[in-house]
Order: structure tokens, then sequence, then C-alpha cells
């Protein structure tokens, strides 16, 4: 501590600012923080809703997932977990881990954990080490589905 701090901290009103503004902190945080799980939630909410539009199209929604996520320009497991926890908690007043939980408790503690096979399905991106789907691809005449296998992926 410096010689300032050693004298100020005996001052009454510095001691008000500082717990002044360890509250208005705490309290700001806590609302970015719930903040996050409504946006995270609205985008869960927002895509089930064109479920339907996915499955007129030949795709299923886990397929189309990971389109969502690059064109969002987001992880293909934030859209996961955000569809998740729309699907697992639709009423958001019926979460209940109440308002004072951060999106990462959500993500390990409420929502169901991929099963082996999900786990599985993922290959890593030889060039930044993220988990990327295989590709797959759906004819438009025949509906003959294709999908290319990590070994089978080439980098440019």
């Amino acid at each position: 501590m410096n010689n300032l701090a050693l004298i100020l901290e005996h001052e009454q009103w510095f001691q008000q600012l500082i717990e002044d503004c360890k509250d208005i902190i705490t309290e700001k945080g806590f609302f970015a923080r719930w903040e996050l799980i409504e946006g995270w939630h609205g985008v869960g909410m927002r895509i089930l809703q064109d479920e339907a539009n996915f499955t007129k199209g030949g795709y299923t929604l886990d397929g189309i997932i990971a389109t969502v996520a690059t064109s969002l320009g987001r992880k293909q497991r934030s859209i996961e977990y955000a569809i998740k926890f729309a699907r697992t908690y639709p009423d958001l007043n019926m979460f209940p881990g109440g308002k004072n939980v951060s999106w990462h408790q959500i993500c390990n503690k409420y929502l169901p954990k991929p099963s082996e096979r999900q786990k599985e399905e993922y290959v890593l991106c030889v060039r930044c080490g993220s988990e990327i789907m295989p590709l797959k691809i759906k004819c438009e005449h025949c509906g003959q589905e294709f999908e290319f296998k990590k070994d089978e992926i080439k980098r440019r």
C-alpha cells in the first residue's frame, strides 16, 4: 500500500466511496450475467421457432446448427447450449437455478450432457483445434446424403 492509501483508508468518506463502488460492481455484474442468460435463452427460442423450416428443407436441426453458428460468428457448442437451454426451460421463470447464476454454470450444471455418440461426431480443425461437425451434404435431386469424415477432409 502506498502512503496515500494508508491515509485514506481511515477516512469515513473514502470507506463509503469504496463500499458504494463495490456494491455497484456486484449489482451490475449480477444484471450483466442475467442479461447474458436471457440473451442465450432468446437465441435458443428463436432458432427453435424455425425448426419446421429446417425439416421442410430436408435438414435436421442438428445438421443446421454448424451453419447457424458460422453465420452468427459463434461457436457451435454455444448454439447447441442455447437450444438445449430453451428446450429444457422454455419458460425462463421456471428455471430452478434462480437468478444468481452464470451462463457457464447453466451449461455445466443444469443442461443435459452430450451423449458419447454426439461427442464422437465432432472432429478437430487441423488449423485452430476447434470442434466441428463433419461435412454433411444432401443431394437436392434424389435426397442421397453424403458425409465426409475427418480423414477425407483436406486443407487447402
